[in-house]
């Protein structure tokens, strides 16, 4: 879910204005929604009268809708900021173009688009489909679409298979640290890393509130989340003792705000273990929308409540139920030598009811082949993407085939421009021009904008974060006025 408040004020240079509350103004203007391409989306050349082989490419970027309209049996959208791209490694394609989509029916649901794209240096492309059945759930799509049969060039002749999810970043952590070439730093797995290749939170500032002394050391990062509020949730790898909180185990839930959200053994408690209530450790999490916290575990524990195991592959729910097992995860990928469970080490559960994942361990798979311990999967038995494609941006000097995958957070989109920002102010410095802006809000993540003019346009003038405060340095330096507004998911 995402939206925008607006925070107008007039900056005026000499006065320092502390603690005004602002009443947010709130845009009605159709927002677009972001959408990333996935594994395997893909672009072929063909030239159908000269007979050579078709090149077909993996194919990223985003692009985003718009709704538009919508009549008893269709809903449009505008298909706008399209940019797809060939990745390194493969011939160098690049597309950009606008268009529409169309998704419903009348007895079954079915999707449309049409394109009209530039790609590489031929330009007015059309690309369409005709009205075809959805194979993914929305808001995920999965669509064919390709130039006419009588095509004004036949010795180029293209055709797009695109598979995308409403995903603005991917936020992760790692299992194995990596050298990061475009960084020129060494990158901790217990940091918290962006598909964009940044750091959105080093494990120095996840676990500094927590009252660990004289330093506090790497602690890794085994599972995150993000409550409504901006407070980010984790767990380490390790015990330690904090000076505050006392003992802190490895599979507790913690806050970047220096509390413990929930002990291990509390999330363990309602499955009616032996007691005393073992540490199982915590490798996944979320907390849903309800409150309920789904999990994985570290080791295997035998609930008497419901009399089985506890596979450490499964997602529990802290409500005391499996919500799903290891095996109903891998099932559609027809594992052919997974011995047991492979456990879980990231989960994400889409209000569609998808779940995306990683494992422990890789396994062969009879529909898509190997599968590595570090690759984000679907439980509809798709790969979402290769670990050594989502590091990419950071470009890792280590030679290595895979650097696992331990946490993970998406920033996902959708229609809704519920505000949700309940008060805010705004502090300037009139000495040195820093502006200092405030929130409350039961979003989890934002991304400030600025503008020199009330009607924009607004850029952004920081990365998307969890918090509610924000720094705008000398923003006021060399300006009369200023106005900002804050994005929210």
């Amino acid at each position: 879910m995402c939206g925008y408040s607006f925070l107008p004020r007039r900056l005026l240079l000499g006065l320092v204005i502390a603690g005004i509350a602002i009443s947010p103004s709130f845009s009605s203007e159709p927002r677009g929604v972001s959408y990333m391409l996935l594994e395997g989306s893909t672009l072929t050349d063909e030239c159908i009268i000269c007979g050579r082989p078709p090149v077909t490419m993996p194919m990223r970027g985003t692009f985003q809708l718009v709704f538009r309209e919508e009549n008893p049996l269709f809903r449009t959208y505008d298909v706008r900021e399209l940019s797809f791209y060939a990745p390194p490694g493969a011939p160098t394609y690049k597309a950009t173009g606008e268009g529409t989509y169309e998704i419903g029916g009348e007895v079954a649901l079915v999707h449309r688009m049409q394109l009209k794209a530039q790609l590489n240096d031929r330009k007015d492309i059309e690309l369409s489909n005709d009205y075809t059945p959805l194979p993914r759930f929305w808001p995920m799509i999965e669509i064919d679409i390709r130039e006419p049969d009588d095509p004004p060039d036949p010795s180029q002749v293209f055709y797009m298979h695109i598979v995308a999810a409403p995903v603005r970043e991917i936020w992760f952590s790692t299992g194995t640290g990596l050298t990061s070439g475009t960084l020129n730093q060494r990158v901790s797995d217990g940091d918290l890393l962006s598909h964009t290749g940044r750091i959105v939170k080093t494990n120095q500032e996840l676990v500094g509130r927590l009252g660990i002394m004289p330093m506090v050391p790497d602690l890794g990062l085994d599972a995150f989340d993000v409550a409504p509020g901006g407070e980010a949730l984790f767990s380490i790898e390790e015990n330690i003792f904090s000076e505050t909180l006392g003992p802190l185990q490895h599979g507790d839930i913690l806050s970047d705000k220096g509390r413990i959200v929930r002990r291990n053994q509390d999330l363990i408690l309602p499955f009616g273990p032996m007691l005393p209530v073992p540490h199982v450790g915590l490798d996944a999490v979320q907390m849903m929308k309800d409150g309920e916290i789904l999990f994985s575990i570290e080791d295997d524990v035998f609930s008497e409540k419901l009399g089985v195991w506890l596979g450490k592959g499964d997602i529990l729910s802290d409500k005391g139920a499996v919500f799903r097992t290891n095996k109903e995860l891998l099932a559609k990928f027809e594992p052919v030598n997974a011995q047991g469970d492979i456990g879980l080490d990231a989960l994400h559960v889409w209000p569609n009811s998808e779940i995306w994942f990683s494992t422990e361990v890789g396994f062969e798979s009879g529909k898509v082949g190997h599968v590595g311990q570090g690759d984000l999967l679907s439980d509809g038995g798709w790969i979402i993407f290769r670990n050594l494609d989502i590091l990419q941006p950071f470009a890792p000097l280590e030679d290595l085939a895979d650097f696992d995958f331990d946490a993970l957070f998406l920033v996902t989109e959708d229609e809704s421009q519920e505000p949700r920002i309940a008060d805010a102010q705004i502090i300037v410095d009139a000495e040195s021009g820093d502006v200092w802006i405030e929130w409350l809000s039961n979003a989890k993540v934002f991304q400030v904008e600025q503008a020199d003019e009330p009607g924009g346009p607004y850029f952004p003038i920081g990365f998307i974060f969890p918090g509610m405060d924000f720094l705008d340095p000398a923003a006021a330096l060399g300006k009369t006025k200023s106005f900002y507004r804050i994005r929210e998911w």
